[in-house]
């Protein structure tokens, strides 16, 4: 199973366009991925337990779990009127995933890997975090400059981050020594110099009968390296937010995982069943939900069974389904989420004994022309609802994935988003589809063979397939997979690229889509996009050069020579059309419907031009 997943927003406000680009970005790559292995489980859902939400439920008067389920369906219905539907929809506030944190904290706790201390902190709200006096920036959260910070102290629950260190630095590509097993290695060179067989060696040790060091510390560094795990570095295509982590790994100190009800006055959150009075930090408990929606609902039926070795059989299920089924094979956030999934979520899952994300695209934040990011809590964002309003479902696709960077930030600016949508989709691919199929209806009577053209070109597309090249630098198991899985899928789409002679010139008459599925292999959606709109440009010089239409001047004379410009041109487009619907399902697939009618007729106009308002 290809695993997907996606951040968890709050849910204290509605939407805006910064929310969506963790899920649009998802919907592309996992309509990519599914063609490619021909399945994937994409995971999405709400992180509900902030007190930012208490706040908002006690404004309007209601409780936080009505507040969140009228957020949660807000939220899924808007993502669906994007064209984007996850397999799954997780509420953190759901009884099967509180039931699932405490199963993790217990399992944590008994490696003693959490543990119980007074604290003293920085906290900021906006972020749900604690920052150190050196992560300020004059007092004041670096994300949220306009909330004061808090200094909180209080007995908490802590999760032992420190003991992960060298896992962390491996997971992340820095080379990193096993302490243990070199300084052991080091013990067996020095006992092996330094023995010497006594004289009196037939007498028995001190340590019992037929004892043996040698011997005992083989065995020992056997066991070492048996337990000592492969960690293959996580993929990420930014490679400075590798850097920012790995110096982030280098000065670890353990986290709080809990808060005490009666210092933030509410009991709404995830309770630690053996000591009520704590609730999970909800960064904790909200990194688990990447593994709750893995559990089936009748196993968690029966945990909630008074029988004692029901409750041991379930919990034993649920670890090998988990390790059955992780990694996660890729992982959807912005960067300012980056510390929470590649350091202290990777830890978490070391200590669960489960497998860490495979790979992570970590994209830059939408920021305003201050350079501020987009924030519910400064107000700066667009709203999703009405940027659908204005540009359309397909408009608000286009934006995320042509116009925003995944690597680096976007500066968000009306005038430029509007700018591009006109040129490329109006005036390039929209105007590409209205000519091409009135040129066939004009010329062909809306009749063009493509069954024919590929059946009579069948050894040169057979021969043409996609073949995915990854980066040699990034050696995962998603890599590895991908390869093998490419070549032998048939589902998997086509690279064409060839040449022919027609009048003596030499013309590529076939689309090459390699860097279309490269980049969406590399994680570099909006690349990919604008290498697919290229060959929308290549169709168009195609038709600047062959001109069909001076052709059809003399119709009887070259009635042969324009019925195979146009069904080239047709058949181009139609590729076109079906490596969009990755990107633009709406518009793909009525470009494939246009096509493959059986009489063609001239198409309406499939992007209308957006006017730009004008300011008073």
């Amino acid at each position: 199973m290809f695993y997907l997943t996606t951040s968890r927003p709050y849910t204290n406000a509605t939407p805006h366009l910064g929310t969506a680009i963790d899920v649009i970005y998802a919907d592309c790559l996992n309509r990519f991925f599914k063609r490619l292995f021909g399945h994937s489980f994409w995971s999405m859902g709400t992180d509900e337990h902030s007190f930012k939400i208490v706040k908002k439920a006690q404004e309007i008067g209601i409780l936080p779990q009505e507040f969140v389920d009228t957020k949660y369906a807000e939220f899924t219905q808007i993502f669906q009127n994007l064209d984007c539907l996850a397999d799954n929809f997780v509420q953190s506030s759901s009884p099967k995933h509180k039931w699932f944190a405490n199963l993790a904290f217990e399992k944590l706790l008994a490696k003693d890997l959490i543990y119980k201390k007074s604290y003293e902190g920085l906290y900021c709200t906006g972020c749900e975090d604690f920052y150190t006096g050196s992560q300020l920036i004059d007092g004041k959260c670096p994300i949220h400059v306009n909330l004061e910070i808090q200094k909180v102290a209080e007995e908490n629950y802590f999760f032992r981050l420190t003991s992960f260190k060298d896992e962390l630095l491996q997971y992340l590509g820095q080379n990193s020594e096993i302490t243990n097993l070199e300084n052991l290695e080091e013990t067996e060179k020095t006992q092996v110099k330094n023995s010497k067989k006594p004289k009196n060696s037939h007498k028995t040790h001190k340590h019992g009968p037929n004892c043996n060091h040698n011997i005992e510390l083989q065995i020992e560094k056997e066991t070492l390296e048996k337990e000592k795990k492969e960690i293959l570095p996580v993929f990420v295509p930014d490679e400075s937010v590798l850097v920012e982590m790995i110096n982030f790994a280098g000065d670890l100190h353990d986290i709080s995982i809990s808060r005490q009800k009666s210092r933030i006055n509410t009991d709404w959150g995830v309770p630690i069943e053996r000591d009520k009075e704590h609730l999970m930090y909800v960064w904790f408990e909200a990194l688990l939900t990447y593994l709750t929606p893995l559990i089936p609902d009748e196993l968690y039926g029966n945990s909630q069974s008074s029988n004692l070795e029901m409750q041991k059989t379930v919990e034993s299920e649920v670890w090998q389904l988990l390790e059955d089924n992780l990694p996660q094979n890729l992982q959807i956030i912005g960067r300012d989420n980056a510390k929470f999934h590649l350091i202290i979520w990777p830890a978490i899952l070391f200590g669960l004994d489960l497998e860490p994300i495979e790979s992570c695209l970590v994209h830059g934040m939408i920021t305003d022309s201050l350079g501020l990011k987009f924030a519910k809590s400064l107000g700066n964002g667009v709203e999703l609802e009405n940027f659908i309003a204005k540009m359309g479902v397909e408009g608000v696709r286009f934006f995320v994935l042509h116009d925003c960077n995944s690597i680096g930030d976007t500066s968000f600016d009306w005038q430029r988003v509007v700018e591009s949508y006109n040129s490329n989709l109006a005036n390039n691919l929209g105007n590409l589809v209205v000519r091409i199929t009135n040129l066939v209806e004009k010329f062909l009577d809306g009749f063009v063979d493509l069954d024919k053209f590929e059946a009579d070109n069948w050894e040169i597309l057979s021969q043409n397939k996609i073949i995915l090249n990854p980066n040699k630098k990034t050696k995962n198991k998603l890599q590895n997979n991908l390869q093998k899985t490419g070549n032998e899928n048939d589902q998997k789409p086509n690279l064409t690229k060839t040449e022919f002679e027609f009048e003596n010139l030499k013309l590529e008459y076939l689309v090459d889509f390699n860097g279309v599925y490269q980049n969406l292999f590399d994680l570099r959606p909006e690349i990919a996009f604008q290498n697919l709109l290229g060959e929308s440009t290549r169709i168009n010089r195609f038709l600047e050069n062959t001109k069909p239409w001076a052709l059809g001047k003399n119709l009887e004379q070259n009635q042969a020579k324009i019925e195979q410009i146009l069904t080239i041109s047709t058949w181009n487009l139609l590729q076109i059309g079906r490596s969009l619907s990755l990107f633009l399902p709406q518009s793909g697939a009525k470009i494939v419907e246009i096509l493959t009618e059986i009489k063609i007729k001239k198409a309406e106009i499939l992007f209308p031009k957006i006017e730009l308002e004008q300011k008073n």
